[in-house]
């Protein structure tokens, strides 16, 4: 709920984005899904070979009547004809592969409808005569669809609709929960394997770029305390000026690891990561400048980081159980 109360999204380098543009979720590795028919031959033949003489002591054939047949139309299947990444911002959505990139703007947006057990959405514009989907994964359905709704409600201007609307939906939910109902086997295996998940998470590349924005962190406290301890010294300015440049690469690059299994997650650390580069870069421009609010707000922005990140720890131990 927070969320949704609070979030206007992130700026990124990876768009051109217009102005008051905001990236709500970004998801790496999704595909471009169109429906394509494979087909075949039918009724095809060899024909007849004939012989015909010989030349140098080896027979001559000739080959009469082959014919391939006629070509059978297949059925259409969607079909991953490009790989790359999915944006959600507050005016449109965006894909961008490695072949071609779509654009479904929300002023021209007709319709879209998502496949959650897929991972799929698919979008209907009006300068676009077939429609766009794009697949990203089961985990990932309901934090795409939220991303969705809530970058939906801001280009609308019915945020407060929206956050009236999901309130009233949770409450339905809590007063049909039976009170110290205790998890199904249904729920523990989903537990165990959404913890596995996570783990498998943690040991790949999303690990690897989480560690390296706990590096540059600690970096960036060695960099402060020093100012901190000696503010005359020669380097100390620039020690902190590098090491809020450090930690806003570091949070960048993890903006484009692999998104996290679990889609409540993901959600939270595109917010962290998102609060993270914007407080950095609040407080690189203040100190440079010495512009008292501007490091204001980027402190206030880091408090917003600590918090979101106990919150992502929180989650963290509840899919470990």
């Amino acid at each position: 709920m927070r969320t949704a109360r609070t979030y206007a999204g992130f700026t990124s380098s990876d768009l051109i984005l217009a102005a008051g543009e905001t990236v709500f979720y970004k998801v790496t590795g999704a595909s471009l899904i169109e429906a394509q028919s494979k087909g075949h031959y039918q009724g095809g033949s060899h024909g007849v070979s004939i012989p015909i003489g010989s030349i140098g002591g080896r027979p001559v054939r000739y080959r009469v009547g082959a014919s391939r047949g006629h070509y059978v139309q297949g059925a259409p299947a969607p079909t991953a004809i490009d790989k790359g990444t999915v944006y959600i911002t507050n005016r449109r959505v965006i894909f961008q592969g490695t072949k071609q990139t779509r654009e479904c703007d929300f002023a021209k947006l007709i319709g879209f409808e998502h496949d959650d057990r897929s991972g799929s959405t698919t979008f209907s514009v009006s300068n676009r005569q077939k429609p766009t989907t794009v697949h990203y994964g089961p985990s990932l359905s309901a934090s795409f669809d939220f991303r969705l709704d809530l970058a939906l409600a801001h280009f609308k201007g019915t945020v407060g609709q929206f956050v009236r609307q999901l309130e009233s939906e949770l409450a339905a939910i809590e007063a049909r929960r039976p009170p110290g109902a205790a998890p199904t086997m249904s729920q523990t295996v989903r537990a165990s394997s959404a913890a596995q998940a996570m783990d498998a998470w943690r040991k790949g590349p999303g690990g690897q770029a989480e560690a390296a924005i706990k590096h540059a962190m600690q970096y960036m406290r060695t960099a402060f305390d020093a100012r901190k301890a000696n503010p005359a010294a020669p380097d100390s300015l620039e020690g902190v000026l590098r090491a809020y440049r450090r930690v806003g690469e570091a949070a960048t690059a993890a903006m484009t690891a692999p998104s996290m299994p679990d889609a409540t997650a993901q959600a939270l650390n595109a917010e962290r990561l998102s609060s993270l580069i914007q407080a950095v870069t609040y407080l690189e421009a203040g100190m440079k400048a010495n512009d008292a609010s501007l490091i204001q707000r980027g402190t206030h922005q880091m408090n917003e980081v600590t918090r979101i990140t106990d919150e992502l720890t929180q989650r963290f131990r509840d899919i470990r159980g």
